[in-house]
């Protein structure tokens, strides 16, 4: 009989909440995610119509997921593959957190005293309900003596039990995957088949990641936790915390710490400086442990160093008012007369770094020396030369905050190092003993897997290469790491389902496709190709016209009908669309705000901003900046199709590149770098924005996610925008049209 809210997409929900004394308070609400949605989902909650913090803007709704399967499947060589995902669609209670989960303890809320309206708007995609909602005051959390005293110790008989890594029973990250790691110091192994036998830090490692297991105890009484581990991070600790059924006993096992293991592997009972063990009290019966990654202990540094990112910049920029976008380097440079914080800022920057390190070191045996904290120590360094002579800062500008070696790309390497909490995990221990076996395989034992390995290389069919008759050869124009989740997928799900093989193979070099098909050593499917290659091999008639299959337009139905014309000739088609480009704008907000700038939305608008940036040596980035000097129609053509020209007359007999639409498009190319001065030459982009060189421009998706992944420094300062455009004097719209180039997959002749 509850009302449910619908916040599906953009939906938004609110509630009404009478409070009885003003304070903070946590929010909890009932959820459920449906559909076939894959990623979490972001809300932004207002409080009376206000977002009090920034975290607001982005809290995290999190999906949970179990595999589907027990039992593993092998792959074509007899290895292991990982198994499918399964979403655990169920009604349960949201604790609001922001998605960067910067504290172990979830957001508090400022309410009046009154009726308060608190609202969540779903700010990306998915298919969310909610429930009812509960505000509470903030959980306690007691320390270990106090929640020790809780309970009354028992005489419980010896237990001891191993709990398998891979005996998880729920996710709340359909990343964290398991690995096959090969060494028999993890279980199972074998010196031949990869077997997966723990859980993958390389996919563990951001805040907020948990995995639950149950264990079944017999009596009540007190007991201890025990992880055979591995954190193979340089010289530093990683932090997990443990929940006992849902719940956070004490506050030690909040954020706590596991040392460095070297190359190796360790058994760490939970224990006090002290080296007291860390007891758990559990009734008879099944309960659940929650191991969860948090960097809670760090936040405050990674805050501290992401603010002085951003105070660099807008120093810098200041510096470049000033100096303008040439630096005199002969000029004798007064720089505090014109900013006479200069010297405060350089020792406020040095003093924090400083302070950061001394307090992080401690989470390192080797202290200071740390490989982790080593571009903090460097950091130190630059600031110590530029506070030698303060006034002749414009010199080391690039010291600062733009070069390849900066201080602001050292911070945000540090950001991405110390935010990573890699946690390799062979399983746990619950017991009342310290009965475990040995963490790291002998060398008796190390050397008998070699051995054994060694010798079966000769003689074992996994090794033996060999072309099959029966297999579906398959080349594909992607890196190794593609290939290599390709094959396990294909191996997990189609071979073994049909019971058809398939051979997955790396293509270099996807030109070659022309000279295998003269020597009749084609493939029967390439994947990956580029869009004009699809064409080539179908004049040549070496590819399938893929119409003649009854569900074709079935399938092709579920892409945009502009992604199918490249692979069209003479009413056939001959390949199916894999990607589709998507371009747009993106810019730097913490320089737009510098500077005063407005986000363009037309070419005219574009232009207008382009002296302000080229005065402070910025400008603007435009695709046919990249790539070689031959310059493609999809880098070239976009304006002509924006001022309502095109390539080509309707019935394709002959070309309309010189009507007065088509010449206005080039025209206006042309005039962006003759008269504008847009820079001809950038090969790549993503670095020069980081570097601030070009703050504004056109990007595609691959830029994308190396920005929101590979760009710590950035976080917060960037944004995205509609591709500019040209407006049309009949209707009055702005025309944003550009080509969204793609890859295809084509199906040869010879299969």
């Amino acid at each position: 009989g509850t009302d449910v809210a619908d916040l599906s997409d953009s939906n938004v929900a609110s509630y009404d909440v009478l409070v009885t004394e003003t304070g903070y308070y946590n929010v909890n609400v009932d959820y459920i995610v449906t559909g076939e949605i894959l990623n979490n989902i972001t809300l932004s909650v207002e409080i009376n119509g206000e977002i009090q913090f920034d975290d607001m803007k982005t809290v995290d709704v999190v999906l949970y997921w179990e595999d589907a399967v027990d039992t593993y499947s092998l792959d074509k060589y007899g290895d292991e593959t990982l198994p499918a995902q399964n979403k655990i669609e169920e009604w349960r209670e949201l604790e609001l957190y922001n998605n960067t989960y910067t504290s172990f303890e979830p957001l508090l809320f400022y309410f009046e005293e009154g009726t308060n309206i608190i609202s969540f708007e779903n700010v990306s995609n998915g298919d969310l309900l909610f429930g009812d909602l509960e505000i509470a005051p903030p959980k306690f959390i007691p320390t270990y003596q106090e929640y020790a005293s809780l309970y009354q110790d028992t005489n419980q008989d010896e237990f001891n039990v191993f709990i398998n890594a891979l005996d998880y029973k729920e996710k709340n990250s359909s990343y964290v995957r398991l690995m096959s790691f090969g060494s028999p110091s993890v279980e199972p192994y074998d010196s031949t088949y990869k077997k997966l036998n723990a859980l993958d830090g390389n996919a563990w490692y951001k805040a907020g990641q948990e995995v639950m297991y149950e264990v079944e105890v017999e009596q009540d009484g007190f007991y201890d936790l025990t992880m055979h581990y591995a954190n193979f991070k340089d010289d530093f600790d990683i932090f997990r915390s443990i929940k006992i059924d849902g719940e956070i006993p004490f506050r030690e096992f909040a954020g706590y710490r596991f040392e460095d293991t070297k190359n190796g592997w360790k058994n760490e009972t939970l224990e006090d400086e002290n080296g007291d063990n860390y007891q758990v009290f559990l009734t008879a019966g099944v309960h659940t442990i929650t191991i969860r990654a948090e960097k809670s202990e760090l936040s405050v540094y990674l805050r501290d160093m992401q603010l002085m990112i951003d105070h660099i910049n807008q120093f810098a920029l200041e510096i470049i008012k000033i100096t303008g976008k040439d630096i005199d380097t002969n000029r004798t440079w007064k720089l505090t007369q014109y900013i006479p914080e200069t010297e405060d800022f350089l020792t406020a920057y040095n003093t924090i770094v400083k302070y950061n390190v001394v307090m992080m070191s401690e989470y390192s045996e080797k202290q200071d020396l740390s490989a982790t904290l080593s571009y903090l120590k460097r950091a130190n360094v630059e600031f110590e030369k530029m506070l030698e002579k303060p006034d002749e800062l414009p010199l080391y500008l690039n010291n600062l905050y733009s070069g390849t070696s900066s201080v602001t790309l050292l911070l945000g390497d540090s950001l991405t190092s110390l935010s990573n909490q890699q946690f390799y995990l062979d399983g746990l221990y619950v017991s009342t003993n310290d009965d475990f076996e040995d963490p790291n395989a002998n060398f008796f034992q190390r050397s008998l897997s070699n051995i054994s390995s060694f010798l079966r290389s000769f003689n074992n069919e996994k090794f033996k290469i060999e072309n099959q008759e029966d297999a579906i050869d398959v080349w594909v124009n992607r890196p190794l790491t593609y290939v290599d989740i390709m094959q396990k997928m294909v191996d997990s799900t189609f071979t073994e389902d049909t019971g058809i093989k398939v051979n997955i193979s790396v293509m270099p070099d996807p030109n070659k496709l022309i000279l295998a098909n003269s020597a009749g050593n084609t493939p029967d499917v390439a994947l990956g190709l580029q869009s004009y290659m699809p064409f080539d091999l179908a004049i040549r008639g070496a590819v399938v016209d893929l119409t003649q299959f009854p569900d074709y337009w079935e399938v092709a139905n579920d892409f945009a009908p502009g992604a199918i014309v490249p692979y069209v000739l003479e009413d056939k088609v001959y390949a199916i669309p894999e990607t589709l480009e998507f371009n747009a704008l993106v810019y730097r907000k913490d320089v737009f705000k510098a500077l005063d700038l407005e986000v363009p939305d037309t070419w005219d608008d574009v232009i207008g901003i382009l002296p302000t940036l080229q005065r402070y040596d910025m400008n603007f980035y435009y695709p046919v900046s990249g790539g070689t000097s031959l310059k493609w129609f999809y880098q070239t053509s976009p304006l002509i199709f924006q001022n309502g020209g095109s390539l080509y007359s309707e019935d394709g007999l002959t070309t309309t590149i010189d009507s007065e639409k088509s010449v206005a498009g080039l025209q206006l190319l042309g005039d962006l770098y003759t008269t504008y001065s847009l820079p001809e030459q950038e090969p790549v982009f993503y670095n020069s924005f980081r570097y601030n060189k070009l703050p504004v421009g056109i990007i595609d998706f691959n830029t994308y996610m190396q920005l929101k992944n590979a760009a710590p420094e950035l976080v917060g300062q960037w944004a995205m925008a509609p591709y500019p455009g040209v407006v049309d004097e009949e209707t009055g719209e702005v025309q944003r049209w550009y080509v969204g180039n793609g890859t295809g997959g084509v199906m040869f002749n010879t299969t």
